[in-house]
């Protein structure tokens, strides 16, 4: 049986460690950022309804879909 290290070695140079990716770093912030502020709008009542939001998530999956197609 062959040995795996030659494949463990090679992938363990190949894939970065996200937590230390600028832009990974980034979109976490972002995101905490976009989180801290929904929450915020909905303590104050700024709420959507649940069917709005499914819509609106609907609407960007079927344009991401079209725009790499």
């Amino acid at each position: 049986m062959p040995s795996t290290q030659p494949l463990f070695c090679l992938l363990t140079i190949v894939q970065p460690d996200l937590a230390e990716t600028p832009d990974y770093l980034a979109w976490v912030e972002q995101t905490r950022l976009k989180i801290e502020e929904g929450i915020s709008a909905a303590d104050q009542g700024a709420v959507l309804e649940a069917d709005d939001v499914l819509s609106r998530l609907r609407n960007k999956v079927e344009a991401a879909r079209s725009a790499s197609a």
